[in-house]
């Protein structure tokens, strides 16, 4: 059951700010209005233009697909383009791939939100915003973010909202810095919520009415594990910690063109604490595989590195290949391995709550992060 509860909670402080973030989104008041009587200009020809992009010169019209017309000019520096639609459907839809090509060359210069996207392309030195409003898509480049706004105010087809308000405005990029800053304080804080919701999970106490031995002999007792038939090392590292190491594998081989390397370490780090009688774990998993490929002339490297808290790990692996045995080329089983997390941990557990100490799984061993 704690077990539940901790991974409900990990989700659901993850899910309820970004369901938060799309139902302020959804209920926000629109930053504009459409105005209907330049819809119908906007289709006519070019001389009932007048009130469209009033601002700006050198007005033209563009084609876009599924657009029914489309009116661009230039304005103080910048550019301004208007696409209409017959639908806000249509306009959604278009609203997608448009945005997408506009800043395309921004990379991570972008924010997004509900009909909203802005973005920055330094080599050019500009910046581009496009908006989705009603049927309408409205895109303006120019070298600032104040010159945009204006020219969008300024295109006579929209006009602003007086019911808006800064949910209207939070996914823009003047309330960008503040939600970064939102999402790393609340991240940090998640951080220490997530490690002390895991170790209350995971943890184990130590075995009723026994009196807790002292540190220097819970570690004797655990280092004395490596004289039981284990498939693990007990070693005392640096900074007064211990590691609890099974190698799954560690094998070289060839194949058909090919020269091959598996390495699978699993670790248990332990750092006792003498004052609270709790004996800290963090769980630890690496994993290297690498493949030279004469035919292709190639080579692949993939791993992956773990820390944390494991709940449950099953594995097993078998592989085979050709070895240089007796100066014999033999095809057989280069390496076998079977992983079960209970076997690393059970013998272990064990001794620290047999001693009287609390085994504690965490997610980091720093005391920063609730460890």
């Amino acid at each position: 059951m704690k077990v539940f509860l901790a991974f409900l909670y990990f989700f659901g402080s993850i899910l309820l700010p970004v369901g938060l973030l799309l139902l302020l989104a959804l209920v926000a008041p629109p930053r504009f209005l459409v105005e209907e009587e330049a819809l119908k200009a906007m289709q006519g020809p070019p001389g009932s233009w007048r009130g469209i992009l009033p601002q700006a010169q050198a007005k033209a019209s563009f084609s876009y697909a599924g657009a029914l017309a489309g009116i661009s000019g230039k304005q103080g520096g910048g550019t301004i383009r208007v696409l209409l639609f017959e639908g806000e459907k249509g306009a959604r839809e278009a609203f997608e791939r448009y945005s997408e090509q506009a800043a395309q060359g921004s990379g991570v210069h972008q924010s997004k939100g509900p009909g909203y996207h802005a973005y920055g392309i330094d080599e050019k030195g500009i910046q581009g915003r496009v908006e989705l409003v009603g049927r309408l898509i409205l895109h303006a480049e120019g070298p600032d973010a104040g010159l945009l706004e204006r020219m969008i105010v300024d295109s006579g087809v929209v006009l602003r909202n007086p019911k808006a308000n800064w949910m209207s405005n939070m996914f823009s990029l003047a309330y960008l810095p503040y939600m970064i800053m939102g999402c790393l304080l609340y991240a940090g804080l998640q951080l220490r919520i997530w490690n002390r919701v895991g170790s209350w999970a995971a943890a184990v106490a130590a075995k009723p009415g026994v009196e807790p031995v002292s540190e220097a002999e819970l570690r004797r007792r655990l280092l004395a594990i490596n004289q039981e038939d284990v498939p693990f090392q007990v070693v005392e590292k640096r900074g007064g910690k211990l590691e609890a190491t099974w190698r799954l594998a560690d094998a070289k081989w060839a194949g058909i063109m090919s020269l091959n390397k598996v390495s699978e370490l699993r670790v248990i780090q332990l750092r006792p604490c003498e004052e609270r009688k709790v004996c800290r774990a963090l769980d630890i998993g690496k994993s290297v595989r690498a493949t030279a490929d004469g035919l292709e002339m190639g080579f692949s490297l993939s791993g992956f590195f773990f820390r944390g808290i494991i709940f449950g790990q099953w594995e097993y692996e078998i592989q085979y290949g050709f070895t240089f045995r007796d100066g014999k080329l033999r095809f057989e089983k280069v390496y076998e391995y079977k992983f079960n997390h209970e076997e690393l941990k059970r013998p272990i557990v064990e001794v620290i709550t047999s001693s009287g100490w609390e085994y504690r799984p965490v997610l980091f061993i720093s005391k920063v992060l609730g460890g």
